[in-house]
């Protein structure tokens, strides 16, 4: 599951209040929670129990926690890609994709 999560200006926010926010953040989470398990639709079926890393690409300035370790990007070749809905609130801008590797 691939999200690119856009910030807008704080100006933007300006413009709403704050439990508006948090409502419209709070939808996003629960449709993208939706769309998860909705997928499962379409994915290959995983017949072996599995373990996912969570890889979280930040800019240079971005404070992360003290245990987050750094890596290398985590490259898919030959990947199928299926694109999920993307959702705005008054603070982000998320767009979703489920990347996966086929089995041939």
């Amino acid at each position: 599951m691939d999200l690119q999560i856009s910030c807008f200006s704080e100006n933007s926010t300006k413009q709403k209040d704050e439990k508006k926010i948090k409502q419209e953040i709070a939808d996003v989470i629960s449709c993208i929670s939706r769309q998860i398990t909705a997928s499962v639709t379409f994915l290959p079926l995983l017949e072996a129990p599995c373990s996912f890393d969570v890889l979280i690409y930040t800019g240079k300035e971005t404070d992360t926690p003290e245990d987050w370790t750094e890596s290398n990007a985590c490259i898919i070749n030959d990947a199928e890609q299926v694109q999920l809905r993307s959702f705005s609130t008054a603070v982000h801008s998320v767009h979703t994709q489920v990347s996966y590797k086929p089995c041939l």
